[in-house]
């Protein structure tokens, strides 16, 4: 069973069958990542519901390049001109369109900086930052293999789609709500769980939240409000892809990270 008090779709759950990982279209090893959507909620990411959602985002005209692929269209991605190896960059409109998203979140960044200068909690959102605007920089100066371009186009979209998810849960007030269904923020991706005192704190600070039952832990005397289909994903990357080896570049995740826990699939 998948309960929810506080939204009216419940996600399909990719938390328990195992599937094979496989390098995907995006450049990175998986099935259905935690950017793309929801997981089971873990205390090392408290913010990870916050990632916005790509339904309440993927139509607006900046917000999209939160999750624009690269692999849609090869005038994207541009050859270095003279060079003997298959190695370019992504076209500078493009570039320019991710800097665009990149300044947006920079500038709520300093706004909350300036209202929070003596934070000294555990997220470090401009460090994260930094290592976003690193990574711009590597894609508009450096010349790499498609299959790097790739997986450096789609770490910046994680960077700033995490910033953007502690920002959220930083800036946002989480006051505890009242009543016994109240709407979660439906711009926000939401989180599994299968632990009653976690699904009742989600519940209270409006985020989205799905608990999943054991058939016979279901409470007899559960009162259901309606059903609902599962909503299964579309429009996210789940192909697999072919990456040859030998022709990327050797490159460290560690140029690029904070050096901080990694928000990766749970």
């Amino acid at each position: 069973w998948i309960t929810s008090l506080n939204t009216d779709y419940i996600p399909q759950p990719f938390i328990f069958d195992r599937e094979t990982i496989m390098p995907l279209c995006n450049g990175w090893f998986g099935h259905i990542d935690c950017f793309q959507w929801p997981q089971l909620f873990t205390e090392h990411y408290t913010w990870s519901p916050c990632v916005p959602w790509k339904v309440a985002y993927g139509d607006d005209p900046m917000w999209k390049w939160l999750w624009w692929n690269v692999t849609q269209s090869v005038e994207d991605f541009v050859l270095e001109r003279g060079s003997a190896f298959k190695v370019g960059r992504i076209h500078a409109d493009k570039w320019k369109s991710m800097e665009t998203v990149y300044n947006r979140v920079d500038e709520h960044l300093q706004c909350w900086l300036k209202k929070h200068p003596h934070y000294k909690g555990p997220l470090r959102p401009d460090l994260w930052l930094g290592s976003c605007r690193q990574c711009l920089l590597h894609l508009k100066q450096l010349p790499f293999t498609f299959q790097d371009t790739v997986i450096l186009v789609a770490f910046c979209q994680r960077l700033l789609r995490d910033v953007f998810g502690m920002l959220e849960y930083l800036d946002t007030d989480l006051d505890p709500a009242m009543g016994t269904f109240v709407d979660s923020f439906d711009h926000w991706i939401g989180a599994f769980t299968t632990d009653p005192d976690i699904c009742q704190h989600l519940f209270e600070i409006h985020m989205p939240v799905w608990m999943v039952w054991k058939p016979n832990c279901v409470p007899p005397d559960m009162q259901v409000s309606k059903a609902i289909e599962i909503t299964c994903p579309h429009d996210i990357v789940t192909d697999p892809e072919v990456f040859e080896v030998r022709e990327m570049l050797k490159w460290h995740s560690a140029w690029y990270h904070p050096g901080e826990l990694c928000h990766r699939h749970t």
